[in-house]
C-alpha cells in the first residue's frame, strides 16, 4: 500500500478594520484546501 501525499492546505486570516466596516473590527481565519477547491471558515471574530 502506497502512503498517500500529504493535502494541501494553507491557513489564511482577513482582517477588516472598523474604519472600513463602519464601527466594528471583523477578522476571519480560514482554511484553503487546493485538493478539495474549498474553504473552510474556522473563527469569525467581531469586535466592539
Amino acid at each position: 500500500m502506497m502512503a498517500q501525499p500529504r493535502a494541501r492546505k494553507a491557513w489564511y486570516v482577513v482582517e477588516l478594520l472598523p474604519e472600513q466596516t463602519g464601527g466594528r473590527g471583523i477578522s476571519v481565519v480560514y482554511r484553503y484546501s487546493q485538493d478539495l477547491d474549498a474553504v473552510l471558515i474556522l473563527w469569525l471574530i467581531a469586535g466592539p
